[in-house]
Order: structure tokens, then C-alpha cells, then sequence
């Protein structure tokens, strides 16, 4: 081998050397670089997904406290109520209706019975136990309602 020819071989060796490190270099650059932008997109992700999901608990326990506190005054509030509400049952009575239908020539028709008219002998009863507990039962309702659409996850504007 010439001399001409050694040195070629070594420059040619030192250029593919320095364009393999240039190679290498950008690639496991631009790999750690990727790394690095992806790693903090991933933590800002994660932060906005916990300030979320703290605000979702909060809204939750929220709902559960105003939920407890409209049972509660739903409570009192029908508890309170006493007044009686009165209605009159009387004693069953014998159908008015005429028995048969008359006759062109015949007088006024008989009727089966006697009719003691409306509230003459009529048994007041109080219903208030049974509208309050009705009325109860829908306040609970539709407490349990507003709680569940109160704690329903909102989207915050991003």
C-alpha cells in the first residue's frame, strides 16, 4: 500500500467515523428530546386530571351536604305539620236508584231505598298522617334527584 492510498483510508475512516457519532448523536438526542416534551405534557396532563377529580369530590360532597340538609328541613317542615285535614265518610246507604223502569201509566216509581243525605251522620277522619307521609316520600324523592344531577361531573373549559 502507497502512502496515498493509507491516508485515504484513514480519512475515509475518520469521515465515516465522525458521520456515524453525527448520526448516532442526533438520534439519541432527538429520542431524549421527544422523551423530555412527552414526560412534561404527561405531568401537566396528570396535574389538570387531579385538580379535576378534586373538583369532582368537592361538587360530590357538596351535593351530599345539601342533600342532607334539604332532608332535613323537608323533615321539619312536614313534621310540623298538624292540622288536621278532615274528611267526611258517612255510613254506607242504600241506592236511591229506582228499582224498575216505570210504566206510562203508572204513578212515580218506588226506589230500593232511602237516601240519608250527605253529611248528616258522616264520621270525620283525619288524613294528615297519610299526606305527610306521602309528601315525604316525593320531598325524599326528588331530594335524592337533585342530589344525583348535583353530583354529576361537569366539564371544566380547558
Amino acid at each position: 500500500m502507497t502512502p496515498a492510498a493509507i491516508y485515504t483510508a484513514v480519512r475515509d475512516l475518520i469521515v465515516l467515523g465522525v458521520l456515524g457519532f453525527i448520526v448516532w448523536r442526533i438520534y439519541t438526542d432527538g429520542a431524549n428530546a421527544v422523551k423530555v416534551t412527552d414526560m412534561a405534557a404527561v405531568q401537566k396532563q396528570l396535574a389538570a386530571n387531579a385538580s379535576q377529580v378534586a373538583q369532582w369530590q368537592k361538587e360530590s360532597s357538596d351535593a351530599n351536604l345539601k342533600r342532607e340538609s334539604e332532608l332535613a328541613q323537608v323533615s321539619a317542615t312536614i313534621g310540623a305539620q298538624r292540622a288536621p285535614v278532615l274528611v267526611c265518610h258517612g255510613p254506607a246507604s242504600p241506592d236511591p236508584v229506582p228499582s224498575a223502569a216505570p210504566t206510562p201509566d203508572s204513578g212515580p216509581t218506588a226506589s230500593r231505598g232511602f237516601n240519608a243525605g250527605s253529611g248528616a251522620s258522616a264520621q270525620p277522619v283525619n288524613v294528615r298522617p297519610a299526606i305527610n307521609a306521602v309528601e315525604l316520600k316525593y320531598e325524599r324523592a326528588l331530594t335524592e334527584c337533585r342530589s344525583a344531577l348535583a353530583k354529576w361531573p361537569t366539564e371544566t373549559p380547558k
